[in-house]
Order: structure tokens, then C-alpha cells, then sequence
């Protein structure tokens, strides 16, 4: 009967130190950092030359550091009459190694700019925007370049051809 108390005594010591390696191995799996705190996102948003946009609707979204197509959390606020905005996000829903998407929206035009950063384990993180620049008879920056070139090129040709006749 000894025997069998030794053997069964043996078998709970190995079961408990397996219950200790998975457990540690699941924590070292998991290399983020639970965020204990909350963390102020704050930035300006600025058009192309620095001047601040008034009252820009702005989105913060927290993107999970291991799938950054996963959400985590969704924030709103508005920039003020200084282009500042700042929100606090729940400690709860952010670790260090996630994703801080910052989305503008141009109050003007509903044009909108994105810029992120890596969370760190910082109580605040700066994200700044800034709307790039745009040509405005032909809309979009790239888009109008290319329209203008184009133009000036047709114009050319055309001068070209009406000076070669003569």
C-alpha cells in the first residue's frame, strides 16, 4: 500500500510541475505587454503648409500588434480651433506593440489622412496629420498633377503642329 501512495504521490508532483511549464509557456508565448494604464493619443492635424485644420473630425483606431486587420478599439473626437486633438484610451484596450491608427477628416472637402505609430509604454503618444497637398481645379493631388501634365502636353503638341504649318 506504501507503494501506491509513493506512485500516486509521484504522479501529482509530475502533474503540478506540467500545470507550471504550460502555464509559463503561455505567458512566454505572449510577448505584448498588458497596458496597465490609460493612454492619452494626442496630435495636431495641419494642411500641406502647417496651418492648422479647425474642428477635423478625427477617428483613433487601435489595431491588435499580432493582426493588425483586428480592431481593437474605435475612438472619436474633433480637433479644435488650434488643430489639436487628444483622447484617452482605455487601458483595457491598448498593448504596447499595437497599432494607433489616427484617420482626419477635412471639415472643407470630407478629404480624409491617416498616420499611425506603435503603441510604446508611454502614458502619452503624438500622431500627427497632415493633409497633403492638392491642386484645386483638378481635385485629388496625384490625380491633378497628372491632368495638368497632360494638359500642358496637349497644348504643346498642338503649338507644335500650328508652327510647323506655317
Amino acid at each position: 500500500m506504501s507503494s501506491m501512495k509513493r506512485v500516486l504521490s509521484a504522479l501529482s508532483a509530475l502533474f503540478v510541475v506540467s500545470l507550471f511549464v504550460i502555464g509559463a509557456l503561455a505567458i512566454v508565448a505572449d510577448n505584448s505587454e498588458a497596458s496597465l494604464f490609460p493612454k492619452n493619443v494626442r496630435g495636431y492635424v495641419r494642411d500641406n503648409v502647417g496651418n492648422p485644420v479647425q474642428n477635423a473630425p478625427v477617428t483613433i483606431n487601435v489595431r491588435w500588434a499580432f493582426d493588425n486587420d483586428i480592431i481593437r478599439a474605435t475612438y472619436t473626437t474633433t480637433a479644435g480651433t488650434d488643430g489639436l486633438y487628444s483622447k484617452s484610451v482605455l487601458g483595457a484596450d491598448w498593448d504596447v506593440g499595437d497599432l494607433i491608427e489616427v484617420i482626419a477628416t477635412n471639415p472643407l472637402n470630407s478629404d480624409q489622412e491617416d498616420n499611425s505609430a506603435i503603441a510604446d509604454n508611454t502614458a502619452m503618444q503624438y500622431i500627427d496629420v497632415t493633409f497633403p497637398y492638392e491642386i484645386p481645379e483638378f481635385g485629388i493631388g496625384f490625380l491633378g498633377m497628372l491632368a495638368a501634365g497632360i494638359a500642358v502636353a496637349a497644348v504643346g503638341v498642338a503649338l507644335f503642329v500650328f508652327w510647323k504649318r506655317k
